[in-house]
């Protein structure tokens, strides 16, 4: 997928609409069970539902979640009776099937977590290729030391990460009184997590404003933690991985041109990002 798509990209273009967002999104299509002709059309619905994520939103753009929401809730319902009567080796004929016992997931249910899935599989990792470009455009030094040695892709990966993750916040309810610093977070409480701060911390990170491919104890909070660690960290990691590689084998000279920024606080990242690669 990744050469295809670089073959269409021709060197230069927009990389975020010819390669960062359609391999994550084909890539989650093809796992979970939607067909090739139906992705297109879902896209804007997702970019819409994620304006949810945001801790401020206008009611204009509350109201196209909401209206979104139908429409992709309708779509999958009429998927789902599809993969009943048709199950397929995919992830939401698994879902349909999964049961403990006599226990199996309600339609509801299904729906939810397919559209949580399918959602988070695309959105997320765009932004991760598209900030990774730009990192190392911005740091020639780390891009020659990756192209002196490839055996550097994972860490650059994770450096980028931490550096500039897609996701800047996250949130939690407190099931306890939590105590940080000279704060009490009382029981009950909604708070926000800033990942992108605590991946800065420099009482775990050296020199946290520093992008360096080579740091080798690398602690980040770019996919959770815990029983909310995302889902997705490894099929993300793996996307990071391979384009970085099939970058790298193929162009000598990478430069950056116009960048679009998305009006978006919670997934952080561009919507346009003008590239030359030679």
């Amino acid at each position: 997928m990744t050469d295809e798509l670089l073959d269409e990209l021709g060197g230069s273009g927009d990389f975020v609409d010819t390669v960062a967002f359609p391999l994550p999104a084909n890539v989650i299509s093809a796992l979970v069970g939607v067909p090739q002709a139906d992705r297109d059309w879902l896209r804007p619905l997702i970019a819409d539902l994620s304006a949810t994520l945001e801790p401020v939103s206008t009611p204009e753009e509350i109201d196209r979640a909401e209206a979104a929401s139908r429409q992709a809730r309708a779509y999958f319902s009429d998927l789902i009776e599809t993969r009943r009567a048709d199950p397929q080796d995919d992830l939401l004929t698994g879902l349909i099937q999964a049961s403990d016992g006599e226990d199996r997931l309600s339609e509801n249910e299904v729906i939810s977590n397919v559209l949580l899935i399918y959602a988070a599989g695309f959105e997320t990792t765009t932004q991760l290729l598209s900030n990774m470009v730009r990192a190392l455009v911005a740091h020639p030094d780390q891009l020659q030391l990756l192209r002196n040695d490839h055996s550097l892709i994972p860490a650059a990966v994770e450096e980028v990460l931490r550096y500039d993750p897609p996701v800047q916040v996250d949130g939690r309810y407190t099931f306890a009184d939590i105590e940080v610093g000279d704060i009490t977070i009382p029981t009950g409480s909604t708070t926000l997590m800033l990942l992108a701060a605590a991946n800065r911390d420099p009482f775990v990170c050296a020199d946290p404003d520093r992008f360096d491919i080579t740091r080798s104890d690398t602690q980040l909070l770019s996919f959770g933690s815990g029983i909310h660690y995302c889902l997705g960290a490894a099929l993300a990691r793996l996307e990071g991985q391979v384009v970085l590689e099939r970058l790298l084998s193929r162009y000598q000279s990478w430069s950056v041109g116009e960048e679009v920024w998305r009006q978006r606080i919670t997934i952080r990242g561009v919507e346009r990002l003008a590239v030359e690669f030679q």
